[in-house]
């Protein structure tokens, strides 16, 4: 913006909207006149809204979404998106964008990619390697929008790791396939109780702290224009949720936050009565139904990230498909889920993310 502001404020001068075509070969020729090209950013900038219809009919200037609330460029083309665009608009009488987003460039090895030098990422190679899912969550938690992000595949293979397979997988595995008690039942049984029932006592902190202000945190990183923030606030959320059930029965982990505590200090396996399978006691229900929460919770966050994956999450879940929208995104928010609509498999079969191969 203030790059900008200082250019418009030191004076513009009149552009030239074509190029001698000795010069330029390429390029859609100036109307009636073959010695000239037209400059290539007015051509392709009226891209935006012809696109969107453009000349419109009479009554349907907004049919297909102009003006944009958001455009999206890349920070090197700024002068180009913030200067003359809304001049070519502003003199054809058109409304501007609403908005205009920049964002920083991936680099390799920590330089700028380049055609020229074969400084490049395959993206087709990528994608078949580790899946389009797993590419946009990598490539939304490590892209910068004020900050270069550095492309590394063993990055990648981290952040499947830890945060997809060991934690979001391994939670999603224990819970629903868990034989000592039922989600749906636990879902039945503690989902109609009053949200005020969790003020107070174990899991008050969990579900206070947690549970009911995450979908709120992800949503200001998003009207932010941020998806970096907000996925590392989902990311964080699935740690909290994930590192105190693998705890859970050992002792207490020496760093533990509040949501981890109450999971570490009221171990589900140590919990379990001995009567009726699938009614393991009201202290086991609690914990499997906040887990399961935190699931179906974290499966709509990560629908714009990860839509197959997400989708095959709350599948596993039994979330029904017109709830898997933002506002379901709160605790108690759905009472009928906990069936799962496919197969869990047994072993890595049916697993959200099994392990890498060797050769990946």
């Amino acid at each position: 913006m203030k790059e900008v502001v200082r250019a418009v404020e030191s004076g513009l001068e009149d552009l030239s909207v074509s190029r001698p075509s000795e010069r330029l070969t390429w390029g859609i020729r100036v109307p009636e006149d073959e010695t000239q090209t037209i400059y290539v950013w007015l051509d392709a900038l009226m891209n935006y809204v012809t696109k969107a219809g453009y000349p419109w009919a009479p009554g349907r200037e907004h049919a297909k979404g102009w003006p944009a609330d958001c455009q999206v460029i890349g920070k090197d083309i700024v002068r180009f998106h913030c200067i003359y665009w809304p001049a070519f608009l502003m003199a054809l009488g058109l409304p501007l964008p609403k908005r205009i987003l920049t964002h920083a460039h991936w680099t390799l090895g920590g330089s700028k990619m380049s055609k020229s030098t074969g400084r490049v990422v395959d993206p087709f190679l990528a994608i078949d390697r580790f899946g389009p899912d797993v590419m946009r969550c990598y490539l939304a938690h490590e892209g910068g929008i004020v900050d270069d992000g550095n492309y590394d595949n063993t990055q990648i293979i981290k952040l499947y790791n830890k945060l997809l397979n060991q934690q979001l997988g391994n939670l999603a595995s224990r819970v629903m396939r868990g034989k000592r008690w039922s989600v749906r039942g636990a879902v039945e049984r503690m989902s109609p109780r009053d949200a005020s029932e969790w003020t107070e006592g174990p899991g008050s902190r969990f579900y206070s702290n947690v549970l009911s202000t995450v979908p709120s945190k992800v949503a200001e990183h998003l009207d932010a224009h941020d998806p970096r923030a907000a996925l590392r606030s989902i990311a964080e959320f699935i740690r909290q949720v994930s590192q105190v059930l693998r705890c859970v029965p050992m002792r207490p982990c020496a760093k533990s936050s509040q949501s981890n505590q109450f999971f570490q200090l009221r171990s589900p396996w140590d919990k379990i009565l001995p009567f009726g399978e699938g009614e393991p006691g009201e202290e086991v229900d609690q914990i499997i139904f906040f887990a399961a929460e935190a699931l179906r919770m974290a499966g709509i966050l990560l629908k714009p990230y990860m839509p197959t994956k997400a989708n095959m999450l709350l599948d596993q879940l039994g979330v029904q498909e017109s709830r898997r929208v933002y506002e379901y995104c709160q605790p108690q928010k759905d009472p009928d889920y906990g069936v799962p609509f496919i197969d869990l498999g047994v072993g890595s079969k049916g697993v959200l993310f099994p392990p890498l191969s060797s050769d990946k």
